[in-house]
C-alpha cells in the first residue's frame, strides 16, 4: 500500500499495487479475486467503509485507488499506543457495526474482519477496508438463517 498525491486536487489517496509476480508467489491472490474486490468496492458508499476511488491497469500491474486513512489500522494503533479506553472501544465498535450492517444490506459478507482491516481517519472514526475475501450473496437474510448453509462453510479470515 502506498500513499499518493492527486495532482489535480492536492488530496492524498491510498494506492494498492498488485504485481503479477505477487500473484505467482501468493496463489490465494488471483485476477478473478482482484476483479471481485473491485466490483464490491464500486457498489459501496458509506461513511464507515473506505471509499473506492478507481482502478487502473498499466502493462501487467494493477492499481486500486482508495481513500487515504492517515490514522492507520486499529492493529498499528494498538501496537503504538497500547490499549484503548472503553469510550474509544465503544465508538470504534459502533462504527464497525454500522459498516457491517450497511454491507449486509447490500448482500456483502466481509469474511476478514480484523484489526488490520479496520482503518482510522485520524479524527476518531474508523472504516472497514480490504474486501479481497468478501462474498456477495443475493439474499443475505435467508442464507444467514439457514443452518449449515454455504456461508458457514466458507470462512476466510
Amino acid at each position: 500500500m502506498y500513499k499518493a498525491l492527486n495532482l489535480d486536487t492536492g488530496k492524498f489517496l491510498a494506492v494498492k499495487e498488485i504485481c503479477p509476480y505477487e500473484t505467482q508467489q501468493k496463489p490465494s491472490l488471483n485476477v478473478g479475486q482482484l476483479c471481485q474486490e473491485i466490483e464490491v468496492y464500486q457498489k459501496l458508499d458509506h461513511e464507515n467503509i473506505v471509499r473506492y476511488l478507481g482502478a487502473k491497469q498499466e502493462e501487467e500491474d494493477t492499481y486500486i485507488y482508495m481513500e487515504y486513512m492517515p490514522g492507520g489500522s486499529i492493529s498499528s494503533m494498538l501496537k503504538q499506543y497500547g490499549s484503548f479506553e472503553e469510550k474509544v472501544i465503544k465508538k470504534f465498535t459502533k462504527h464497525v457495526a454500522l459498516g457491517l450492517h450497511y454491507l449486509h444490506t447490500k448482500g456483502v459478507i466481509h469474511r476478514d474482519i480484523k484489526g488490520a482491516n479496520i482503518l482510522s481517519d485520524g479524527d476518531g472514526n474508523v472504516k472497514l477496508a480490504d474486501f479481497g475475501a468478501a462474498k456477495h450473496v443475493d439474499y443475505l437474510p435467508f442464507v444467514a438463517s439457514v443452518s449449515g448453509s454455504e456461508m458457514c462453510n466458507s470462512i476466510k479470515g
